[in-house]
């Protein structure tokens, strides 16, 4: 607690303004003081005016901390607001990114399907040519059978004797 004193001062003074920094309560005395007084006492008939002034300060200082929480409260609120569109712009941004990934993903899958059908063309060409010459090859040993049977037929009636 501060106690000031201005020295003579008549009842119409006001208040000196209240030092930056200062949370205590200030105290400035309306009458001069007695004499028979201490130092850092106020007068016994002063203490009507320490009440009021004591009320006034303190009223003042729930009026600074009311007003210090609702900026607090307003800047708590503007950040939120502002993460929040920060957040939504990470979100956009974010499903830009994936639908560009997804994009290049099929992109590339639809590369790796266009090598995969070249690649099974190539071999189902030689496939092809393989099952053509087995087929040549299985007409060409059924046309040696019929040549063999023919041929086998033609040396068993030759050995038969005639008759």
């Amino acid at each position: 607690m501060e106690i000031l004193d201005e020295g003579p001062s008549t009842s119409h003074s006001r208040p000196p303004p209240p030092h930056p920094g200062h949370d205590d309560m200030q105290v400035v005395y309306l009458h001069p003081p007695l004499a028979s007084s201490t130092p850092h006492s106020p007068p016994p008939h002063t203490s009507i005016a320490l009440l009021y002034q004591s009320s006034t300060n303190r009223c003042s200082k729930i009026d600074d901390i009311s007003a210090k929480v609702q900026y607090m409260v307003a800047r708590i609120n503007d950040r939120r607001a502002n993460d929040q569109k920060v957040m939504e712009s990470f979100q956009e941004t974010l499903a830009e990114k994936v639908t560009e990934f997804s994009q290049e993903m099929k992109e590339h899958m639809y590369a790796v399907y266009e090598d995969n059908s070249c690649d099974m063309q190539t071999k189902l060409e030689e496939l092809s040519g393989v099952l053509e010459r087995c087929s040549q090859l299985n007409e060409d040993l059924l046309g040696a059978r019929q040549a063999l049977k023919g041929l086998s037929q033609g040396l068993a009636l030759s050995l038969t004797p005639e008759q």
